[in-house]
């Protein structure tokens, strides 16, 4: 089916009434899937029972994106209920790749696109202290440490809130060593000490095997799902050097797992583009380009105080004949102090 049918197809199911349903503790549970979310049975009035695949966008936010449906086998029990008065899906159970459960609710984006949903509601499930999917029965003892003692700040993978930064690529996550002396001596806020060397330990290592962790499977956490290394080059050489990542580059990543892809972006951040993003930016937040000459002759001298600078204005001889190239010398001179 093509793309434009599938959306087509999406509006048609959202404009649907619900059929009759009962709401069962045996509901099967929504799953994620690499970068999708998968609904075993939503019911609408002409389809019956449906399965929904959701395409989930990160890009802004979390956006559920109708990929796919298909039919579902009619005793299999209610996944959600959409609703169509107030465009919202309520799906009684997503079961994330940890084994932790939630319950959310998610609404169309607006009536005019009724393929795209955005997340309004989650709330956490009991019983969902299941073990991390890598086998480590460890993981699972220093996950419940770290909900007790970090997650509160941290928040539960390790995305940071208000009160504390994100623990993912930390600026202490370089050594083990570094992070669990960092969280020793410092942590947690307002009771340090409270860790010792053997919490600051098991911190450490859970920060770094988990949240950190070189494995696709278990960093997707939470319903948090990264990117791979190519598409991360992508971005990389789109935000740096606004253009699209050559074949070379590409295949210096793929062909090498371990270092290609921070070996490809440092020689991108070597390249002239590179600097003019640099100064594109800087003129973002600071609006260096607004007192260049081009704008105003002496905008940016002008800035300068005169009693810390009195001799800002070198370049005029004050009442004396000009030089034939003053208007030059005093452009550079105002762009020197403008970047």
């Amino acid at each position: 089916m093509s793309a434009n049918a599938i959306i087509s197809r999406s509006k048609h199911l959202a404009g649907f009434l619900l059929c009759s349903f009962s709401v069962t503790l045996n509901a099967d549970p929504a799953t994620i899937q690499g970068k999708y979310l998968l609904v075993p049975r939503v019911d609408f009035a002409d389809m019956g029972p449906v399965e929904i695949r959701f395409n989930i966008d990160t890009d802004d936010g979390i956006t559920l994106i109708t990929h796919s449906y298909s039919d579902a086998p009619n005793d299999m029990p209610l996944s959600g209920v959409f609703t169509p008065s107030t465009g919202s899906l309520e799906i009684f159970e997503v079961r994330l790749p940890n084994g932790k459960r939630f319950h959310t609710v998610l609404e169309m984006v607006s009536p005019d696109d009724n393929q795209r949903f955005v997340l309004t509601q989650v709330s956490r499930l009991k019983n969902s202290d299941a073990p991390l999917p890598d086998s480590n029965p460890d993981h699972a003892a220093l996950g419940t440490q770290y909900d007790a003692q970090c997650a509160n700040c941290h928040g539960e993978t390790g995305l940071g809130a208000a009160i504390a930064p994100p623990l993912i690529s930390c600026a202490n996550c370089n050594s083990f060593g570094s992070l669990q002396n960092y969280i020793r001596d410092t942590m947690p806020l307002g009771n340090t000490g409270a860790c010792d060397d053997n919490c600051a330990a098991n911190m450490a290592e859970f920060i770094l095997s988990v949240l950190n962790a070189p494995s696709q499977a278990i960093k997707s956490i939470d319903g948090l799902i990264l990117m791979s290394d190519t598409e991360v080059l992508r971005k990389a050489s789109l935000n740096l050097l606004n253009r699209l990542p050559t074949t070379a580059e590409i295949a210096r990543v793929q062909n090498d797992p371990d270092s290609g892809l921070s070996d490809a972006i440092e020689d991108m951040m070597e390249e002239k583009a590179f600097g003019d993003r640099v100064a594109e930016i800087f003129n973002l937040y600071l609006l260096t380009n607004k007192y260049l000459s081009s704008n105003s002759a002496e905008a940016a001298i002008r800035l300068l105080n005169k009693d810390d600078f009195p001799d800002a204005r070198w370049f005029d001889p004050e009442g004396k004949e000009r030089a034939e190239n003053y208007d030059g010398i005093r452009n550079s001179a105002n762009n020197a102090v403008a970047m």
